[in-house]
């Protein structure tokens, strides 16, 4: 069984989790700023179950893109895939984890020693996105699908 977990936003990525535990990343599809339905959907494909964070916003904080984002991502979805979504403190708690996003890399390279953080190349610090959506990925398929 494939999962994706989603880390929305517009430097979000979507993590899935083949039936071998294996993570593959993808930077979630924007085009002019964006997210592309069709690109969306293709990425998701592969996966049985998605759980997507659902994102806090305050007010006058820049957040509401990411809102929009996520109703649409969290709506796509839902057209072939059982869909759940997670507020952050939700899986963060399961992890022991705070909002220090050091704390997230740290947790998702010692799942995954092997999966590559940096966004490119050129990159000197390990990305946060492709860490949470890892670990969001890996608390669907170990929490909540052990419980159906």
């Amino acid at each position: 069984m494939w999962v994706a977990g989603i880390d929305p936003g517009k430097k979000g990525y979507m993590a899935l989790i083949d039936d071998k535990d294996e993570v593959h990343l993808h930077p979630l599809p924007y085009v002019d700023n964006e997210l592309d339905p069709n690109l969306f959907l293709a990425m998701i494909a592969p996966a049985d179950h998605v759980f997507i964070e659902r994102p806090i916003g305050k007010i006058n904080s820049g957040v509401w893109t990411r809102f929009s984002d996520f109703g649409g991502m969290k709506t796509l979805a839902k057209i072939s895939k059982k869909v759940v979504t997670l507020m952050p403190k939700v899986w963060k708690s399961h992890y022991k984890l705070d909002s220090d996003k050091q704390k997230s890399i740290d947790k998702a390279k010692e799942l995954y020693p092997k999966v590559n953080l940096f966004r490119s190349k050129r990159c000197r610090k390990e990305d946060d996105n492709m860490a949470e959506a890892i670990l969001i990925a890996k608390y669907g398929k170990d929490i909540c699908l052990t419980k159906e």
